[in-house]
């Protein structure tokens, strides 16, 4: 299944876009990209994450995943250095994603508020300055967030599901899994986007969802992706643990909603309400 690029099934086209060239796009993209070095440990970028998740907590799942990779990409580009405070960096790597995917910045009194006033209005320009110098100008990456991803497999499976609403309960869980994900270097480092992306979508599938046909949705989500069911099954295990605990985890796992056990698939809802935002 790997590198195939052979649908078995026609897809809906995206805004006016054949699927098939999207997904081909997206899939050469996240090689040429690998982005997955960029995930390396350390206790001072991850306290940096921490806040930066913070600031952005009211914008949108794309705003808050870019602003992430923006600072994973400029201290990877400067070996973990800066001219400038490391918190006025966060700023800007959030400001750089909200302009990006919303066509404007986090105001300055804005920044001023979430900075304490720290910093100047010149301190903001500079900073700025030295992050798009360090990416080269470079702000997006394509197909490497979870989130877009995420999103064109949602709108490419919808018809499995029963119910539509039941793309945006979907897409709220997944959410805060993907938020969950920029804590976990070692998974980030050693999957594709498209890999974590199936995962993601399977796990929230066992979370919170009783009203589609789950192995056919889940199927398809794979085969998009180009990846085996197992071993998506495998990593959306791992998700779990890492996200709501080991112990909800293999609860969920061991009660995964099949098309004959209705008595499993009444339990998975309870335990999302009982994990809610605290365990996410």
């Amino acid at each position: 299944m790997e590198g195939s690029k052979v649908h078995l099934f026609p897809l809906a086209r995206y805004h006016g876009v054949d699927s098939n060239d999207i997904l081909n796009a997206l899939h050469e993209s996240q090689h040429r990209h690998q982005i997955q070095q960029l995930w390396e440990p350390s206790s001072r970028l991850t306290k940096l994450v921490d806040y930066l998740c913070w600031v952005c907590r009211d914008h949108r799942a794309y705003i808050r995943q870019e602003a992430v990779l923006l600072l994973k990409r400029y201290w990877k580009a400067q070996g973990g250095h800066s001219e400038a405070h490391w918190q006025v960096v966060a700023l800007t790597c959030g400001n750089l994603a909200a302009k990006f995917w919303q066509r404007h910045g986090i105001s300055e009194s804005r920044m001023h508020w979430l900075s304490c006033n720290a910093f100047t209005h010149q301190d903001f320009v500079n900073a700025e300055v030295e992050v798009l110098t360090a990416l080269e100008c470079n702000v997006h990456l394509e197909g490497v967030l979870l989130i877009e991803w995420v999103s064109l497999l949602l709108f490419l499976c919808q018809e499995l599901l029963a119910d539509p609403e039941d793309m945006h309960s979907l897409m709220e869980v997944a959410a805060k899994l993907m938020d969950a994900l920029a804590f976990q270097d070692e998974l980030m480092a050693h999957y594709w986007p498209s890999q974590l992306a199936a995962a993601v979508l399977h796990a929230t599938v066992l979370l919170c969802t009783k009203s589609f046909q789950e192995y056919k949705f889940c199927q398809r989500v794979n085969h998009l992706c180009r990846v085996e069911d197992g071993d998506v099954s495998s990593l959306s295990e791992r998700i779990l643990q890492a996200t709501v605990g080991a112990q909800c985890a293999e609860l969920v796992c061991e009660g995964g909603i099949s098309d004959d056990d209705e008595e499993d698939s009444e339990m998975l809802p309870l335990a999302l309400r009982a994990h809610g935002e605290d365990g996410l």
